[in-house]
């Protein structure tokens, strides 16, 4: 899981270039994950036991101390909101009315 957060946080500040090119103002980057430990490790100043995964946790803590990335919190996997895409019977209400409002008020506050 923290691999694809940080491809996925990797592919957001890119995104988020390219939009900055077209005059698009700059658009703050938050991620959700619903791995608790890794959240927790994210803000700590403690290592995490996995030798490798530390080198990921400290890739992400940079994005998070540069400001490319505004925050990255934990939600739980009942809230998530990718899960209609990957999970049968998962829920899509929730995704469609962020895609319709642009805003995930309420969602993992």
């Amino acid at each position: 899981e923290a691999l694809s957060l940080q491809e996925g946080l990797e592919d957001a500040i890119f995104l988020r270039a390219l939009l900055n090119e077209i005059s698009v103002k700059s658009i703050p980057i938050q991620a959700f994950v619903d791995n608790k430990n890794i959240a927790e490790a994210l803000y700590s100043t403690k290592f995490v036991d996995d030798k490798r995964l530390r080198i990921d946790i400290s890739a992400m803590k940079e994005f998070l101390s540069s400001g490319e990335v505004h925050n990255i919190r934990w939600c739980p996997g009942s809230m998530q909101l990718a899960d209609c895409m990957t999970k049968r019977g998962a829920q899509s209400q929730q995704l469609l009315s962020v895609l319709q409002s642009g805003k995930m008020d309420g969602i993992c506050d």
